[in-house]
């Protein structure tokens, strides 16, 4: 297994620069159904206090990055229930992150639509402070439902949107909105007047830019919205601690995001592994699949080919002293010290190779993918009977030491429809395989879980691979969402 002859599939960046992460593309048909769904829950008997509050008004066809929406603390659970339940009737998936103001929740679907969002974001909030002595609480809100979604009246709709585009000092991005309002209840402006003290002279003057925004931010006591911030220096102990990960392959960490994929040549994990890498790139989520050579190059026939690894410093000659020295003493070792030099090279090698393009998956927030992984390298040599009795053991060290994934996926099928798409490994090492690789996986306590293929399409197994990805590494993906979105608030290099 080779890990310089790695093909890495990265998800594509989004589509353009105006458009986001498809943040103005339509929602696909799953997500689009989803809000139309919402819209028809009923909010008033389960959830009372819910209102949508920013960002709703285009829904279901499309939306910004996220969705705004208030709750009372006793009606979030009934809310989470219902967006669960509306999800898990469409198929889709629904995370949910609770916070102490409230909750945030992620609904995906999982599906090839490159020219549709697949993918919708909320908060939830308890209360929002908006203003020095305004704090707005879903309870004090007058709501509407004429039209499906429990929505703010225009005069709530007004004020809100108007403190939002001071707090973002983006007066430009929310003035339809405003004018929306001003054009549907002339008289909105008098709760204005009423929570935040501004007059109708005073609020023109803030729609027609008569002043600075900054003047009625300090004013009004707006907490404005701080810029992206730039990338901090970095500690002596997170430098040392990068430095140790991008070179100590055995070295793991728990924001590493990293997911083996295994399963015997022709099982079909590898397009399983391309088409999960289609459904992420329609999120705002970075992804990387790994693919391996199917097996590292072991000599037992010409020795002379197994020397040890090149010495870049060399004598005028050609050759380095030293490098000719340890020539000599391979050639002249017995057996079993070849046998274990040449497991230990080649498995340093591997895990050196793949640790680089792993590392740098880290260090930009990315989901890593490992089609194939150490533990395959350590079976196909055992079965082949290939590696020796010490490189064996080199090798079983080898899958106790380097680094493990968050979860390994075994992909098994039946021996027969194995061979029959590839004749890579006989049936009888096809059935080892499956077996061996479960009780290793199990030897060395690795988090598993086994998708059987049992006849089923590869669209399929993608759909359960992916499902397992993402229970992985549940809601740390909103995260990972933000990271890809605001990448120059984050670390992307290395150095």
């Amino acid at each position: 297994m080779n890990a310089d002859l790695a093909t890495v599939t990265p998800t594509p960046s989004a589509p353009d620069a105006a458009t986001p992460w498809g943040t103005e593309r339509p929602f696909s048909d799953g997500v689009r159904m989803f809000h139309e769904r919402l819209a028809a829950a009923d909010w008033s008997g389960r959830a009372p206090s819910f209102v949508f509050v920013r960002d709703y008004e285009d829904l279901p066809d499309k939306a910004p990055f996220d969705i705004d929406a208030m709750a009372e603390e006793n009606d979030i659970p009934s809310c989470r229930s219902i967006f669960e339940e509306t999800a898990t009737g469409l198929g889709l998936i629904c995370l949910v992150q609770t916070g102490s103001a409230g909750i945030n929740i992620l609904v995906l679907e999982l599906t090839q639509a490159p020219a549709f969002r697949t993918w919708s974001y909320f908060e939830i909030a308890t209360h929002k402070k908006l203003a020095r002595g305004f704090v707005l609480r879903p309870r004090e809100i007058t709501i509407e439902r004429t039209h499906g979604l429990p929505a703010p009246s225009n005069p709530w709709r007004f004020a809100i949107n108007l403190l939002q585009a001071l707090r973002r000092s983006d007066l430009e991005r929310y003035r339809p909105v405003l004018e929306d309002c001003l054009r549907e209840t002339p008289d909105c402006r008098s709760l204005t007047a009423e929570k935040l003290g501004l007059n109708d002279t005073e609020i023109d003057a803030i729609l027609n830019s008569g002043q600075p925004l900054s003047d009625w931010q300090e004013r009004l006591g707006v907490t404005v919205k701080p810029p992206k911030p730039a990338t901090p220096p970095r500690s002596w102990r997170n430098r040392l601690r990068l430095a140790a990960l991008r070179r100590l392959y055995v070295m793991s960490s728990e924001e590493m995001y990293l997911i083996s994929v295994h399963g015997a040549d022709g099982v079909g994990k590898s397009t399983a592994c391309d088409l999960v890498g289609g459904m992420f790139a329609g999120y705002p989520i970075g992804l990387d699949a790994f693919h391996h050579v199917t097996s590292w190059k072991h000599n037992t026939v010409s020795d002379t080919k197994a020397a040890p690894a090149k010495i870049t410093a060399t004598s005028p000659s050609g050759i380095s002293p030293l490098r000719a020295v340890l020539k000599f003493g391979y050639r002249v070792s017995p057996e079993f010290v070849r046998d274990w030099w040449r497991a230990v090279t080649g498995y340093h090698h591997y895990g050196r190779s793949l640790n680089r393009k792993v590392f740098q998956g880290y260090i930009d927030h990315r989901i890593m993918i490992l089609d194939r992984y150490v533990y395959d390298m350590f079976l196909k040599l055992g079965i082949r009977k290939a590696a020796g009795r010490l490189g064996t053991l080199v090798g079983y060290l080898a899958c106790k030491i380097m680094r493990r994934p968050l979860r390994a996926i075994l992909v098994v099928d039946r021996p027969e429809a194995v061979i029959a798409r590839k004749q890579e490994l006989s049936l009888q090492e096809i059935a080892d395989y499956q077996t061996s690789m479960e009780a290793l996986l199990s030897r060395l306590r690795i988090p598993h879980t086994i998708i059987q293929v049992a006849g089923r399409d590869a669209e399929t197994v993608a759909d359960e691979l992916a499902r397992t990805i993402i229970s992985t590494i549940g809601t740390d993906l909103m995260q990972l969402m933000r990271y890809t979105v605001a990448p120059a608030a984050h670390p992307v290099s290395p150095r």
